[in-house]
């Protein structure tokens, strides 16, 4: 509008190319600012999490040592050490038992079950996605060392996408998002309200809680109760000086 009012208008003076540029500049900060709180479709039902973390995969009586790309609540990525190796695996008939290289002090000898569920090419290397079935109330513990004993595996995530950009690449960057991400929120706002519209099928069904069994929490609490003790004083010394 200012464009045209500027070209065709008259009596418009230049003071009308710099309120529309800065309003120009205010929309796209608004569009930009839009596009960052429309929140983007998850593809995966579980986010996977990058690792690095080494274990056994243990199946038809051979323990194949493998390297743990990813992992998440439903499944893990893995990549076998020994490439020379030929494995026959097939997907979804090959299954077995993985034990993880334990970071703590919690799980030791314990295996959490997996199966094979896809098998994927990352640089050359054959990837291996199995899934987990149901879980015993054990193998949550293995699990939850998988998935956060490594504290810097989240901050790797995070480092691993920030890439630097100069002044060129951000600005257009920038002008690209305030120009379209506007079109993506208000294209969610529209299926949001088309959903709610329509008539609800079925209740979502509330996931099972798996049962506690008391064995692993004696051992949390034996180890947090070891680590809190306070160390015993030393016995004071009865033996006369001697001269």
């Amino acid at each position: 509008m200012a464009t045209w009012r500027y070209f065709f208008e008259p009596g418009v003076s230049n003071l009308m190319v710099v309120v529309g540029a800065w309003n120009t500049f205010n929309m796209l900060i608004a569009g930009a600012a839009l596009g960052s709180v429309a929140e983007r479709k998850q593809p995966d039902r579980h986010p996977r999490l990058t690792i690095n973390r080494k274990g056994m995969f243990q199946t038809d009586g051979l323990k194949i040592p493998v390297a743990i790309e990813n992992v998440s609540a439903g499944g893990c990525a893995l990549r076998p050490i020994d490439d020379t190796q030929s494995l026959d695996w097939k997907i979804g008939e090959t299954d077995g038992r993985l034990w993880v290289e334990p970071m703590g002090e919690v799980i030791k000898d314990e295996t959490i079950p997996i199966t094979l569920r896809h098998v994927s090419s990352n640089k050359g290397q054959s990837l291996y996605g199995f899934e987990f079935p149901e879980l015993k109330s054990p193998e949550y513990y293995v699990l939850a060392d998988l998935m956060y004993a490594d504290s810097e595996a989240l901050p790797r995530f995070l480092k691993s996408r920030r890439v630097h950009k100069n002044v060129f690449a951000g600005t257009w960057q920038f002008i690209f998002w305030g120009s379209v991400e506007p079109f993506r929120a208000l294209s969610y706002m529209r299926k949001k309200a088309h959903e709610e519209s329509a008539p609800a099928t079925e209740a979502a069904k509330e996931p099972e809680i798996p049962h506690v069994e008391t064995t692993m929490l004696r051992k949390l609490i034996t180890l947090a109760s070891t680590k809190d003790a306070p160390a015993p004083a030393k016995p004071a010394s009865t033996g006369a000086k001697v001269a």
